[in-house]
């Protein structure tokens, strides 16, 4: 494949359904049967963004509650390299309750997917969050070709899904954020509010922050105040407390 075509195609994607499709078709072309995007992270509740094309596969992953003990998942957080199915090892039938990973991998026998490629990836959103999402790329063939395949175009194919992900994840991004269950709309905070608030959350006051910063302490002030009023805070204190949690400074 030529790669610079492939990553074209997916940058001029403008719709969930474009990047899903070209997607889709892209990884056909190393002979991966199909795919699931997930917001690993899952900053906001316990039902993580899916993007997939088998959706019956995301239903019973969902409905089982595959991802909370989903062993690739856990893997996936703190590593930053693609790894397979193979990596982890499945215990051997025994008797008593079946361990996590072989229930999910029994059910993943049942949709035909015999192998898997999980490509994490980590960064900052547009909003200063740190984030991270997987691929997995799903195989139905004889996992010798499998290892064939990444072995031979590795590089090629974590290029072309760092591609998507962005892809995907620009697609996702807008100008406000929704707090689950609170119907919260806030929109973005600016570089100035942002920095004000991590000044404030080490211990500085608005005269110290203004002198970090090189501007009038009513200046200082006005930012601390817009960014609680954004943040929907009942003061400062609560404003830097909220950033924290929605991952919009770092202390």
């Amino acid at each position: 494949m030529d790669l610079s075509w492939g990553m074209s195609r997916i940058e001029s994607c403008r719709s969930k359904d474009d990047v899903r499709t070209v997607f889709q078709g892209l990884i056909e072309t190393f002979g991966f049967s199909s795919f699931t995007f997930l917001d690993s992270g899952n900053a906001y509740g316990a039902d993580p963004y899916f993007l997939a094309t088998v959706e019956r596969w995301q239903s019973t992953y969902v409905s089982n509650g595959f991802i909370h003990i989903d062993p690739y998942v856990a893997k996936a957080r703190p590593f930053n390299m693609p790894f397979d199915w193979a990596s982890i090892q499945v215990p051997a039938p025994r008797r008593g309750p079946k361990p996590h990973v072989g229930r999910l991998m029994e059910a993943a026998s049942d949709f035909g997917l015999r192998e898997g490629l999980i490509v994490p990836w980590h960064f900052r959103d547009e909003l200063g969050r740190s984030r991270s999402s997987l691929c997995v790329l799903f195989w139905t063939e004889d996992p010798r070709a499998f290892y064939r395949v990444v072995a031979e175009s590795r590089w090629e194919i974590q290029l072309l899904l760092i591609c998507f992900m962005q892809r995907v994840e620009a697609l996702r991004t807008s100008d406000k954020i929704v707090l689950p269950g609170r119907g919260l709309q806030i929109t973005r905070l600016t570089d100035r509010e942002r920095e004000v608030l991590v000044w404030a959350s080490r211990g500085k006051t608005a005269w110290e922050t203004a002198e970090i910063l090189g501007i009038a302490e009513l200046t200082a002030r006005t930012h601390v105040r817009n960014a609680t009023r954004k943040l929907d805070a009942a003061n400062g204190t609560h404003a830097v407390a909220r950033g924290i949690m929605l991952g919009l400074i770092d202390p």
